[in-house]
């Protein structure tokens, strides 16, 4: 009598007929067993390509920078002076004003005519008048660019 086949499941599926193969794993190649420093690979060099033109623009608006910034203070403590000066102007423009109400009032324009007069002065309208004359010289033109030029060749060649 002939053998019938044995049936085998691989996973969830129904393989017929005769067995199935076995795979065998192939035996693992022995590795020697040998010490090596790892090679040292040859570094990348970092290359960075700078245009002149380029740094000196940049650096031209560092300074530019720089002086914008000076500037801007130098501007900030003007203002904060011109402030002080201009309250310090006002202030003395007011005591000015109260200063001359003060006189105007404290003096009678009157009595200091009569007493001008009182004691010999007279209006300048009645003082004598005597007109005088100078004469101031006059004063030497000064020469011309071309008479310099002139004098000084007639002294080089004499």
């Amino acid at each position: 009598m002939i053998r019938k086949p044995d049936i085998q499941y691989i996973g969830q599926f129904y393989v017929p007929g005769s067995e199935a193969q076995v795979v065998e794993p192939k035996p693992a190649k022995k590795k020697r067993s040998r010490t090596s420093l790892p090679k040292a690979r040859p570094q990348k060099k970092i290359r960075v390509l700078i245009d002149p033109a380029a740094l000196c623009g940049i650096v031209v608006s560092a300074v530019m920078l720089v002086l914008l910034v000076t500037g801007a203070f130098q501007y900030m403590g003007v203002c904060r002076r011109y402030q002080a000066v201009s309250g310090y102007v006002i202030s003395l423009q007011n005591e000015n004003v109260e200063l001359k109400q003060t006189f105007e009032k404290g003096y009678d324009l009157d009595d200091i005519r009569t007493k001008a007069l009182a004691i010999g002065m007279i209006p300048i309208e009645q003082a004598e008048t005597i007109p005088i004359s100078a004469e101031l010289p006059q004063k030497e033109p000064e020469p011309s660019l071309w008479e310099e030029i002139v004098w000084f060749f007639e002294g080089l060649f004499a």
